[in-house]
């Protein structure tokens, strides 16, 4: 399990910022506050793919 840290720790980031979307997802919308939750996302997608490399080239080293 600790081999495969590069997969299962972005993995996990990223079901719990979807499933932020999808909870939170509809009120923002309402709310106006469209832009701020697209960036959220972007920001939660970013940081779980720049996450995936950096523990996979930390593993391969």
């Amino acid at each position: 399990m600790r081999n495969k840290r590069y997969i299962w720790l972005p993995a996990l980031l990223l079901i719990y910022g979807l499933s932020f979307a999808v909870w939170f997802g509809k009120d923002f919308v309402n709310s106006g506050r469209t832009v701020q939750l697209i960036v959220a996302i972007a920001a939660d997608f970013l940081i779980c793919t720049l996450l995936f490399f950096a523990l996979r080239k930390k593993q391969n080293l």
